[in-house]
């Protein structure tokens, strides 16, 4: 019974939405603003895999079989509004969640998947400080996740979350020309993750008695850091760090010990092959985790953009 609930509490974390945690974690320069009246549209896919998950900061599974595998759509307008700039944007994930576990031969397997649509997300940058010239920018960033997506409660793992969640993300970016043509930029940004209760959900320890209740979580802390460099006047290259703290949880008022203390590094390449467009991969693995699974993640992203005029011209042809 240790094992099942180990690999269940797995569930747990899947009940955040899992494309949210590869969407409001950021990529090298998404906090470099496009200019006013331009739109911008990313699709992304993101791969996601796991053996090992920890509890407490010890591993207690290393056959859990996480198979990750979702899209995301994202609708962009960047506008000027008085000193700032603002993009409202949408992320539409979708996709597939499969775990398989253990052998059936020892009795100790657990297969289980889920498909659909996950929590949209509603997310809109501020840019306080936007300097072009001196390739300085800082602002906040306001999302908020509507409990919309797929949501089956007597599954153990979903794509939505049957709750809202709000994060407020501050960030800071700065540019250097290093030689002509070949820019540096260091981007920082800190952001706070929040909670509504999920009422209807299944304890991840007691799935073979099917018991319902209340899945509390306290705030979550989050950070991230982006080192990038023009290699060429087309491609630019990334490390990444990515850090995620705090947000234990809670089922009918008793602690679940699961606060998170992950810690995450990848490497991300980009390549703007033509004028408006872009294609970006990365890679990133967590070297650290305290609670929950291992992951190792593959990103891939194309960009479209256009100015709002061109845009509005062709429309009406």
């Amino acid at each position: 019974m240790k094992r099942l609930i180990a690999i269940l509490l797995l569930g747990l974390f899947l009940a955040l939405p899992g494309a949210a945690s590869a969407a409001v974690f950021n990529n090298a320069r998404d906090y470099i603003p496009a200019p006013p009246d331009t739109v911008v549209i990313m699709s992304y896919f993101v791969h996601q895999s796991a053996q090992n998950n920890y509890a407490n900061g010890h591993r207690i599974s290393n056959d859990v079989g996480l198979t990750v595998n979702e899209g995301l759509f994202r609708p962009f307008y960047f506008a000027q509004l008085g000193p700032f700039i603002i993009d409202p944007n949408v992320i539409i994930p979708f996709g597939n969640i499969s775990i398989n576990s253990g052998s059936s031969a020892n009795g100790n397997a657990f297969n289980t998947s889920t498909s659909g649509v996950g929590d949209p997300l509603w997310i809109c940058t501020f840019w306080l400080w936007h300097k072009d010239e001196s390739k300085t920018y800082a602002g906040v960033t306001p999302i908020m996740s509507t409990p919309l997506g797929t949501y089956n409660r007597d599954k153990a793992v979903n794509l939505g979350a049957n709750r809202w969640s709000w994060n407020i993300q501050g960030f800071f970016a700065k540019g250097w020309e290093i030689i002509p043509g070949h820019k540096l930029y260091a981007e920082a940004e800190v952001m706070g993750q929040f909670y509504t209760k999920n009422t209807d959900f299944l304890n991840p320890g007691l799935v073979t008695l099917r018991r319902h209740g209340s899945l509390t979580q306290a705030p979550e802390v989050d950070c991230e850091g982006h080192l990038s460099y023009d290699i060429t006047k087309t491609v630019f290259a990334a490390v990444d760090y990515y850090g995620a703290f705090a947000g234990r949880q809670s089922f009918d008022g008793v602690s679940l010990r699961n606060s998170l203390a992950t810690s995450t590094i990848g490497g991300t390449v980009a390549y703007s092959f033509a004028p408006g467009f872009q294609l970006m991969l990365q890679y990133k693995g967590d070297v650290s985790v305290k609670s929950g699974t291992q992951n190792n993640t593959i990103l891939a992203r194309f960009l479209w953009a256009t100015d709002g005029k061109s845009l509005r011209r062709a429309v009406t042809q």
